[in-house]
């Protein structure tokens, strides 16, 4: 005879594949998004730095992070682009904090691929906010967040791909990332705190860099998090200037009608941040399903 005891664990996990199937984010997510302390607790007038913050949710980003009085840095390869969306920020923050200032919003061009060029960058940054600035908030003095969120995709086939398009991915995916960071890291470690945060990717949420990350960050003594943020297809300009099979072709495709929200991956993102997280998925219910069939039930995925 079945007990009270199995009928509550068969309810149990109907309820929680339930709220698999309407849920666009992991559960610990969900958890935070309900029940943890607002991200403007512990985000109010941090500083954080965006890198590709020109489109998608690296310009979001900084929409949202204004609300909670943060200081930003914006980077990306368009300068013209970043000053827009400074702009934005700061007609947003006018409204919001009437003391706010200018100097809140540092544009620093940045080409992730440059890698000579990421040390003078942080040292913009910090000479921005290494100062004793009296603002609205409160006074910060050092790089609070990094959120490494430049990227590029490649659409076109691996076999029939130029090996300079691997190498460009490469380029601006992983070892861009991994510069900028190891550029940023000595200071946060210097400063006993700090919080990395890694705009990766649905498809490739199995990574070891948030790993390597926190050891290195350990062995040096440093109070270093690490954020690996996953999402599934989200609004952007990343699939329209996704590489072909060489590195001057590119999709030029629209985003289907079935990609989370800009605004709501921003949100998830923001609360993942303000509660330190290590990894979380966002994606719309169908793809979280597949994705909780990647992490536990690969056989019955790849079937």
């Amino acid at each position: 005879m079945i007990g009270v005891l199995e009928i509550c664990v068969f309810l149990f996990f109907v309820l929680h594949i339930l709220r698999i199937y309407f849920s666009d984010c992991d559960a610990v997510l969900h958890f935070c998004e309900r029940f943890a302390k607002p991200p403007d607790k512990r985000l109010r007038g941090r500083v954080i730095w965006i890198t590709g913050a020109s489109s998608g949710i690296g310009e979001h980003l900084p929409y949202k992070l204004t609300e909670f009085g943060c200081k930003l840095v914006l980077s990306a390869r368009r300068k013209d682009e970043l000053d827009r969306v400074k702009n934005q920020c700061l007609s947003l923050a006018g409204k919001l904090f009437p003391l706010t200032f200018e100097e809140d919003f540092l544009v620093v061009p940045l080409d992730i691929t440059n890698f000579a060029s990421h040390e003078d960058c942080v040292t913009k940054a910090l000479q921005q906010f290494g100062k004793f600035m009296i603002s609205a908030l409160m006074c910060s003095a050092h790089i609070d967040f990094l959120v490494n969120n430049a990227g590029i995709l490649q659409m076109g086939s691996s076999v029939d791909s130029d090996l300079d398009v691997d190498i460009s991915v490469l380029n601006t995916n992983v070892l861009g990332t991994i510069s900028l960071t190891k550029a940023v890291l000595p200071h946060m470690i210097g400063e006993g705190n700090g919080q990395i945060v890694v705009i990766s990717s649905a498809f490739g949420k199995c990574g070891k860099f948030n790993i390597q990350l926190k050891r290195g960050a350990k062995r040096r003594g440093g109070n270093v998090g690490v954020t690996m943020i996953c999402p599934g297809l989200v609004y952007s300009n990343i699939l329209k200037n996704a590489y072909r099979e060489n590195i001057e072709t590119r999709t030029d495709q629209v985003f289907p009608v079935t990609t989370i929200k800009t605004e709501r991956c921003v949100h998830l993102t923001i609360i993942a941040m303000a509660n330190a997280l290590n990894e979380v998925w966002i994606a719309i219910p169908k793809r979280m399903i597949e994705l909780y069939l990647s992490q536990y039930l690969p056989l019955v995925r790849n079937w």
